[in-house]
């Protein structure tokens, strides 16, 4: 059952990916699109496989990333759930503590790709690390998360020649603005003064706005500030 779960995870990933493959050569099939003048823009997940998508032999013009990451993602998933646990209230004396235990959970999930169910039975305690159904975390089966950890993101990145912007809410609890700056300074040392990273005021992951991190980690929403879009805006005009 193990290896079927392991192969249902390898095609997961390779279909997601051939997908995104796919989709993007076919955009030289299209008149009305400018295969000289081609721009990625990711978001999140997106925004760390982005290189992965572009055909070896195509140009882009450049990348848009928001919120993106580039480490492994059993780093990013470490990163994340201490923030998560801080905001959801959990004091200084038991972080520690309960990172011990996050460790140890997502070291079977993800490193030995053991599915959450098996590693419950084992260690019923993990279970409050889980919200929901343990085949799926944050509405995707748990392949695809295990199929992420194969990814050398920071393999990809070393390799792109084309500007980027990159840019990371201010109350972003779910991606690291570490990750950025690392992606940032790859892509600078690849082609000098060609990558920069922007820190947006008063915004979540998904340029959401929010008062603090606290009103993100609990979606309290504030209305929309365009300011964010006008800011992407200009950078793809001076880009063109």
């Amino acid at each position: 059952m193990r290896e079927v779960f392991r192969w249902a995870g390898a095609a997961l990933g390779a279909l997601m990916l051939a997908a995104y493959r796919q989709a993007f050569r076919k955009l030289k099939d299209y008149a009305f699109v400018d295969s000289d003048r081609i721009f990625i823009f990711g978001i999140s997940n997106g925004g760390g496989f982005a290189p992965l998508v572009v055909a070896e032999t195509a140009r882009v013009k450049g990348y848009v990333v928001d919120g993106g990451w580039i480490k492994t993602w059993y780093e990013h998933m470490l990163e994340i759930e201490r923030r998560r646990l801080t905001l959801a209230g959990h004091g200084a004396s038991e972080l520690n503590t309960l990172m011990k235990r996050v460790e140890e959970f997502y070291s079977g999930y993800l490193l030995d790709r053991l599915p959450p169910r098996e590693i419950f039975a084992r260690r019923p305690e993990f279970k409050s690390l889980w919200e929901g159904d343990p085949e799926r975390q944050y509405g995707r089966p748990i392949a695809y998360y295990q199929q992420l950890q194969d990814l050398n993101l920071m393999a990809a990145w070393s390799g792109v020649k084309a500007p980027l912007l990159a840019l990371h809410g201010e109350f972003d609890w779910i991606m690291s603005r570490g990750d950025l700056e690392i992606m940032v300074g790859l892509v600078n040392h690849k082609v000098p003064g060609t990558a920069e990273m922007v820190e947006i005021p008063a915004t979540g992951h998904t340029f959401e706005h929010y008062a603090s991190q606290e009103a993100a980690f609990e979606g309290k929403l504030l209305p929309f500030d365009d300011r964010v879009a006008q800011r992407i805006g200009q950078w793809f005009e001076r880009h063109r």
